[in-house]
């Protein structure tokens, strides 16, 4: 199946392309899903998953959330290199961040603390033409982040008289990967301290260099008789009591829930919504921009699979099959394009759309500081 039957479908024929593959771990059933904050120090971290039967099996486990695996298309797209990210923040020393490494992308508070020639980024032609862009007329998103209408954005950003929230784009491409029939396990972990170092009492000093050295009995008395803060007790000050664990001495023994046993399938599902696409008009560059953003969210889901997936540690997964269809009213047909074929169809339709020249912003005075204050 050729490009131009693609573009057919971007044009009326389909509501979305749908990519399925199914995923095997790189070694054994034992997988490693992403850990979340939980609501308290006895639930510490947790993985994203439905409640476990009787049999102590959930059926439905998330292993990489739609969020990371947008930004793992994202990467693709800019190692690729044809400019789809055109606005970048420069930090000096070899430190550029593109739309496409932003949260937010396009509406990103650090491209809104940004500025060019001085202007803050919201005053700039630029920012306000993306301020103003519209479903109905959202050319200037289409030339200056693509990226968003492939992702989504939010221009939610806005501070002070901009505070009101202002025009979403939903992500055209959703893309999950999760486990079914997946068993919680724990994580052994275990520290021999090679020299003997033992003992859970406060008798280091950390001084403010970072050096160690054994506390005097004066030190050890309680703070309100002259003695030194203890590190537990989160202070800033210097010298300060430490245990040996703290300072990565000692034994360390753990058992902590943390990962899980697959007993059923590992499954990424992609859906590319064209309906979506359509409803974005770029003037005379409607059908060419709706075909370049389908290239894009179709190129980043097969550059992801090619690459392989080493989502974290623990988690290194590898495909066994996958498939390209498209999806329309009661029909689903395969869609036979490979990666390389994706991809020289995408360099074309860069050729073809008059994206934006690169455009280099610099932090403001305010985004150093605070950036300076957090380190």
């Amino acid at each position: 199946m050729s490009i131009e039957t693609l573009r057919s479908a971007v044009a009326e024929m389909a509501a979305a392309i749908a990519v399925t593959a199914r995923l095997i771990p790189a070694s054994g059933s034992k997988i490693l899903p992403p850990t979340y904050a939980g609501d308290g120090p006895s639930n510490s971290g947790r993985h994203n998953m439905t409640k476990p039967g009787p049999d102590g099996v959930s059926s439905w486990c998330s292993v990489d959330s739609p969020g990371s695996c947008a930004n793992r298309a994202e990467r693709a797209l800019v190692d690729l290199g044809l400019g789809l990210d055109p606005l970048r923040v420069d930090f000096g020393n070899g430190e550029v961040l593109s739309t496409m490494q932003l949260p937010h992308r396009i509406f990103d508070a650090v491209l809104r603390d940004s500025q060019l020639n001085g202007v803050p980024f919201r005053k700039t032609k630029i920012g306000q033409a993306a301020i103003a862009a519209t479903p109905t007329n959202a050319s200037a998103l289409l030339h200056c982040d693509p990226g968003s209408l492939v992702f989504g954005a939010w221009d939610s950003t806005g501070l002070g008289a901009n505070s009101r929230p202002r025009t979403k784009w939903a992500r055209a491409l959703t893309c999950e990967i999760s486990a079914t029939q997946v068993e919680p396990v724990a994580l052994a972990g275990n520290r021999l301290d090679p020299i003997s170092i033992e003992g859970t009492d406060y008798a280091w000093v950390e001084e403010a260099d970072g050096t160690l050295r054994q506390a005097t009995e004066a030190e050890l008395r309680p703070t309100t008789e002259g003695g030194l803060p203890r590190a537990s007790d989160k202070s800033k000050d210097y010298p300060r009591l430490v245990k040996a664990s703290k300072a990565n001495h000692g034994n360390a023994h753990s058992l902590k829930p943390k990962g899980v046993l697959v007993h059923g399938d590992i499954v990424l599902n992609a859906t590319l919504s064209l309906s979506r696409l359509r409803r974005y008009q770029f003037g005379d560059e409607t059908t060419e921009g709706r075909l370049l953003l389908a290239l894009m969210g179709l190129y980043g889901v097969l550059a992801v699979l090619n690459d392989g997936l080493d989502l974290r540690s623990g988690c290194d997964l590898a495909v066994e099959n996958h498939q390209i269809d498209l999806v329309g009213l009661g029909t689903r047909a395969p869609l036979g394009l490979t990666l390389s074929e994706v991809e020289a169809a995408l360099r074309t339709q860069v050729a073809t759309i008059r994206l934006h020249s690169p455009v280099m912003f610099t932090p403001s005075k305010g985004l150093l500081d605070i950036r300076n204050a957090s380190r």
